[in-house]
């Protein structure tokens, strides 16, 4: 009897050690008041929240490997054991038995006073997540005021479409909403992105800012015209072309692959046309050993990022751009730098690819030097006036109307079209510039072409010259960046950064 009671003790302990260790309410803890109010709670961040059904499954786990652990050891006793030397233990005495039944009770006790503590916890949990659900929901009314103040402040602007100096106090004071409110969308955390916030928008009847239209309306344009920028046929065949003795040289296309049979170069060595042997000795076999496993691999027609399986985009690892001004043979029968993604990675890498060709023209430029087209000023000031008669005359001041018809008028050689005394008038009744006049005034040339600048491309392949060192460095330098920023996946094997820059290179 007191063996099993000392068994429950230890147990009971084990049981209270592993309450006691797992600090219940250091997540949430509680600040009373002098009511002794415990409806605030302040959230500890220093240890995370236990899920339930990972202590649960931990603890099988744990038992589980107790169990077996114990059987090993008594399996390994009982081989070992030859009971020679052993001895019952002596029976407890009656005042060791209650002195067990005591500490047994007094771990009851503290058991129940640790559920009690983890019950409190919990309800105090309850109560932290009720008023976090308050708070998002305030959030989100302050967010909505936000954006229908910004929506009105667009819709002001469009009304005072005016000369550069307003236009530019306008867009500083859009600008200001903006960010403050992108600053409160950020740490409410309820928007991650601008479709999830058009729909959140659209499913609560509220009216879109016209900037978020005009996002939407592009992210549409350009979703819809995805199928027609995508590629039309697998990119890889796959064809295997094989030397005289049946060695793998490469992989080439269906296409390329009946070209070498209706020249009499090569016979189909399989029914499904997969397998091409040519008839004659190739002077090069590069692709042979490591370096050509690239060229042997089968490659897959997936996003080399995402492994996405539709839709799918050549990208250049080396920007389109530099590559057409490289010598020939760094471009031509090599096809190691042209890799498949899709849509959403392609537009990405062109992104981070576009800001890296920006600073890399950027430090080879002169300083001082005169970009790409002058602007005139007093001819960019007519088309904006122009501009904004034809297209919000309406929503326009009448004094505003006034002044840009007489900028416009002005520039066309054409005559007043109000006298001082015609401001009480009817806007309706007064004439007004047509939109083929409008349309002349919107044609001009205001920007003048410097002849004597070179473009970025032009800027950057120049500088590297004809040293075959440099072009190298400077191809796998780009490779270097596009593992970087797309950071693939399901790159064909054998594909790398120290591979050959040229075609049977080594």
């Amino acid at each position: 009897m007191t063996s099993v009671l000392e068994q429950q003790l230890s147990k009971l302990k084990a049981a209270l050690s592993t309450l006691e260790s797992y600090n219940f309410p250091t997540k949430y803890n509680s600040t009373t008041n002098d009511n002794n109010d415990t409806a605030a709670v302040v959230v500890d961040n220093t240890q995370p929240l236990l899920d339930p059904q990972i202590l649960h499954r931990y603890q099988k786990a744990r038992d589980t490997y107790i169990q077996q652990r114990c059987e090993e050891l008594y399996l390994q006793h009982i081989s070992t054991f030859d009971g020679s030397q052993f001895q019952f233990p002596p029976l407890p005495t009656e005042e060791e038995e209650r002195e067990v039944a005591k500490d047994v009770e007094m771990v009851k006790e503290k058991l129940i006073q640790t559920a009690k503590n983890v019950s409190d916890s919990f309800q105090k949990m309850q109560c932290l997540h009720l008023t976090f659900e308050e708070r998002k929901a305030e959030i989100g009314r302050i967010v909505q005021e936000m954006e229908e103040a910004a929506a009105g402040k667009e819709d002001d602007v469009t009304m005072e479409l005016g000369t550069d100096d307003e236009e530019e106090e306008t867009k500083d004071e859009m600008d200001a909403t903006q960010k403050a409110l992108n600053q409160k969308k950020s740490s409410s955390s309820i928007y991650t992105d601008m479709e999830q916030r058009v729909q959140k928008m659209e499913s609560e009847g509220m009216t879109l800012p016209a900037h978020l239209e005009r996002e939407d309306w592009k992210e549409r344009r350009r979703v819809k015209m995805l199928p027609h920028l995508a590629m039309k046929k697998p990119m890889y065949d796959n064809v295997k072309m094989l030397d005289p003795e049946g060695e793998v040289l490469c992989t080439i296309s269906t296409k390329k692959g009946k070209w070498y049979v209706s020249k009499n170069l090569a016979t189909w060595t399989s029914p499904a046309h997969d397998h091409i042997q040519l008839k004659f000795q190739p002077k090069n076999k590069s692709s042979s050993g490591p370096k050509g496993l690239y060229n042997r691999s089968d490659k897959q027609n997936i996003c080399v990022s995402c492994g996405e399986t539709k839709l799918h985009m050549r990208h250049y690892v080396v920007p389109y751009a530099y590559r057409t001004l490289l010598p020939l043979k760094y471009k031509n029968h090599l096809s190691h730098d042209i890799v498949i993604l899709c849509p959403n990675c392609h537009l990405f890498c062109e992104q981070k690819r576009q800001v890296r060709m920006n600073e890399m023209e950027e430090e080879l430029r002169r300083p001082g030097e005169e970009p790409q087209f002058k602007t005139d000023k007093s001819l960019y000031h007519v088309r904006s006036c122009a501009l904004a008669l034809l297209r919000s005359r309406e929503k326009m001041p009448k004094d505003k109307v006034l002044e840009y018809e007489r900028v416009v008028c002005q520039y066309l050689n054409l005559p007043p079209l109000h006298d001082d005394d015609d401001d009480e008038t009817d806007d309706k009744e007064q004439p007004q510039l047509t939109k083929e006049q409008l349309q002349q005034a919107i044609d001009v040339q205001y920007q003048i072409e410097n002849t004597s600048f070179i473009p970025g491309a032009d800027l950057v392949v120049q500088s590297l010259g004809e040293d075959d060192e440099k072009i190298e460095a400077f191809i796998k330098e780009w490779r270097r960046f596009f593992l970087e920023t797309s950071k693939p996946r399901f790159l064909p094997v054998g594909w790398g950064v120290d591979n050959s820059v040229v075609c049977g290179g080594d």
